[in-house]
């Protein structure tokens, strides 16, 4: 632990963390603020800067450091802290600090595994467990996530949970979420140990609305995978999101659960949207002003029906002066997803003219943020062509192009297939070609594609294809229940609908559903948005 100077809390400081947490450098963090996610590393900083340790042969380049961080410009500050590490004058603690500072100058300039060698060294010269080594080794957590690192990101959090707990239960969900999917296909182990720890540490979102449901859906499953049906069965117990519920009940990769005493209960069909619908709502008395939380209460509400009440819960909402969110610089997305679900609410209920009016403000927004909304872009899109708006709707998707992931693209290719299949067969079948080449990235554009071409043997045929591989067959499986439809289809989802249900009633179709799951009827409408 480095010992703070008497003058220590006087002292001038360099540009803090929080003093520059509003820099961003690429997706270092996820997307949020810059450090947001390390614990306060103030100790470390005034052991450098403030308590007097640094040899007076150092004193030149630890100020040139400083002013360098005051203006922002960090490759000078890399070479002043570059020049006091070399000069071979400091002492131990103060190297700790000295590398976690130029590897906090060299993140900022996105060098990155420069910047991971340093927070490794500084890791080195501090004691396991102190303040300098958490805060050095959850920023070497960050690089390496963001560095495409997943496993040794994944080793960090592990050993942080291990020795720091309590720094490891401040990382954000956001991260450890999107580390653990990046596992989920790569490395199971490793998943499963991230999975492992956050259980050890009582790990609990900062965000009241995150859903923590995917996750431990992710954790039941290599549980199940590894025999551990006990501890599976009390993870699974913990879930609320019907969809997930609904992928324990019919995927044959549960099976081994299915015979469990209260397994029945856990995942009772007639239950578990209510049950979902009950705990979401209580989220929302608690948490009204939070756009986040609404919009998961307004989706439940769709769930079970009540599209009329999630209409009105939403409008409400949206006029709240006070509604924000947990993260300051996501007001406006959280209020766009907002906006997203009443579109949707609407839709159910056929008052078209409303969805589409309630489009608008995301759109016109959108034009000037360039396509910076890609998920509603693909949506509206969607209903818009549903809607007989086809050439509206393509054009709207694809105006979020250049901001869409692989994923995304490939809906909008799907989005111009359906909307050119009937007016423009030569630009459908372009776009259906550029989806075919790519299906493996997303594989539901690909279904949707093809019936709105009405090649329903291709369908089958992908259809028994994505149940035979496990990372696609839970998902399909869910999406091909019997769910209770909304009160208004549109006339093209009807369609789409009855080539999809005479697909899935082919017999070879049956014979491999019934290889790797079931079939049940739900009395609830699912929200899910991979398939048809």
């Amino acid at each position: 632990m480095i010992v703070q100077s008497a003058t220590a809390a006087t002292c001038d400081l360099p540009a803090t963390p929080k003093q520059v947490a509003g820099d961003r450098v690429g997706m270092w963090v996820g997307g949020g603020k810059l450090m947001k996610n390390i614990t306060t590393i103030a100790a470390v900083l005034v052991g450098l800067w403030c308590a007097g340790h640094a040899a007076a042969g150092t004193a030149d380049d630890v100020q040139a450091a400083k002013e360098a961080f005051a203006r922002k410009d960090y490759a000078a500050a890399e070479q002043s802290v570059t020049a006091a590490i070399d000069a071979g004058e400091l002492k131990r603690e103060d190297k700790a600090a000295a590398y976690y500072l130029r590897g906090y100058a060299r993140a900022l300039s996105k060098k990155f595994d420069a910047a991971a060698d340093d927070f490794t060294d500084a890791m080195e010269n501090t004691e396991r467990g102190d303040n300098g080594w958490s805060a050095a080794i959850q920023a070497r957590f960050l690089t390496y996530v963001d560095l495409g690192k997943p496993t040794s990101a994944a080793a960090d959090f592990v050993a942080l949970a291990k020795d720091r707990p309590d720094a490891a239960r401040g990382v954000r969900y956001r991260l450890i979420s999107r580390l653990v999917w990046d596992l989920k296909a790569k490395d199971e182990d490793a998943a499963f140990d991230v999975l492992k720890a956050m259980r050890d540490i009582s790990y609990v979102p900062e965000e009241p609305a995150q859903n923590t449901d995917y996750l431990t859906q992710v954790f039941v499953r290599l549980l199940v995978n590894r025999g551990e049906d006990l501890v599976a069965m009390m993870e699974l117990s913990k879930i609320k999101t019907a969809d997930l519920l609904v992928e324990a009940r019919v995927d044959r990769g549960y099976a081994s659960l299915w015979a469990k005493e209260g397994f029945d209960a856990v995942t009772d069909p007639k239950e578990i949207a209510g049950r979902e619908l009950a705990y979401v709502a209580d989220l929302a008395k608690k948490s009204p002003n939070l756009a986040v939380v609404m919009t998961r209460y307004v989706k439940a509400l769709r769930t079970v029906g009540e599209s009329a009440k999630a209409v009105e819960v939403a409008r409400e909402a949206l006029a709240n002066p006070e509604l924000a969110s947990v993260q300051v610089e996501r007001v406006v997305e959280d209020k766009l997803w907002l906006r997203n679900e009443l579109v949707y609410a609407l839709k159910d209920l056929g008052r078209t003219d409303e969805a589409l009016a309630e489009m608008q403000p995301i759109l016109k927004l959108d034009e000037a943020k360039n396509g910076f909304m890609i998920s509603q872009l693909v949506n509206f899109g969607q209903i818009m062509i549903e809607l007989g708006h086809a050439a509206e709707g393509v054009k709207t998707a694809k105006r979020g192009w250049n901001s869409a992931s692989p994923m995304g693209q490939l809906y909008i290719n799907m989005i111009e297939v359906c909307g050119t299949a009937t007016t423009d067969k030569p630009a459908a079948e372009k776009a259906l070609a550029l989806l075919r080449k790519r299906q493996s990235e997303n594989y539901a554009a690909m279904s949707a594609a093809l019936l709105c071409m009405d090649r329903t043997d291709e369908v089958a045929e992908l259809v028994k294809k994505r149940l035979s591989l496990p990372a696609h067959r839970g998902a399909l499986l869910t999406a091909i229940q019997w769910y209770k439809p909304p009160a208004f289809v549109t006339p093209l989802r009807r369609t789409l609908m009855e080539r999809y249900a005479k697909v899935l009633a082919r017999p070879d179709v049956q014979a491999a559903v019934k290889k790797q799951g079931r079939i049940e009827e739900y009395p609830f409408f699912s929200a899910y948005w991979g398939n048809l």
